[in-house]
């Protein structure tokens, strides 16, 4: 599809009857859109958006964030799923921008961990503090002794959320290697609830099977 084409193939599609799979093949229009002209598409957006129905808004909202998304500008791409209202089609987008976003983290913390954590803590970083944890893990995996050494000297001016995020890594870096009594202790500095439920569980799940 040409980006020209685009407008028309948008209006061919809401111009039709409600049909299942609209939400989706709009998403999808606007999405080839985007990637075409996305100036454009914003602006054909802003002009129509008042005559929208709310899930056919849905589907453009989650076009939009899928977009940001591919162009790894995650912040703007969980910013763009609050105004998705569907719940399915939310907690879809939202695993497909995890799944990017780590698949990103994996790779700046390949190229430099310490970097990486640094960008977070100074507050330089789109990346949330929770993504630390994903980045100690692939360093410990790497380098345990240059993470420790790292830790033990910054821990003292980490946030309670970005010492929670090293916690969780070395909690869970404990289970793999089947100390659930360590783990237990780093859980102690989670304090976020629905993690610490989580990693609460896990700990309890490999207790009772090393019984």
């Amino acid at each position: 599809m040409a980006a020209k084409d685009a407008p028309n193939a948008l209006k061919s599609v809401l111009g039709s009857a409600e049909f299942p799979g609209q939400t989706e093949l709009l998403s999808i229009a606007m999405s080839t859109y985007l990637q075409m002209n996305d100036v454009e598409a914003r602006l054909w957006f802003e002009n129509n958006k008042e005559s929208l129905q709310p899930a056919q808004l849905d589907g453009f909202e989650a076009s939009f964030a899928r977009f940001a998304s591919m162009k790894k500008n995650f912040a703007d791409a969980w910013k763009q799923t609050e105004g998705i209202d569907n719940p399915e089609l939310k907690r879809k987008i939202e695993g497909d921008i995890w799944q990017n976003e780590r698949k990103s983290v994996i790779a700046e913390v390949g190229k430099d961990p310490q970097a990486f954590i640094e960008k977070i803590t100074a507050g330089n970083s789109q990346h949330a503090p929770y993504w630390i944890e994903t980045a100690i893990e692939q360093w410990v995996a790497r380098d345990g002794d240059g993470a420790w050494t790292w830790y033990e000297d910054n821990r003292s001016s980490l946030t309670p959320e970005q010492n929670e995020a090293v916690a969780l890594a070395y909690a869970r870096q404990a289970l793999k290697t089947g100390q659930p009594e360590t783990a237990a202790e780093w859980a102690k500095h989670v304090v976020t609830p629905k993690f610490e439920a989580k990693i609460r569980a896990e700990i309890e799940a490999a207790a009772k099977s090393a019984q």
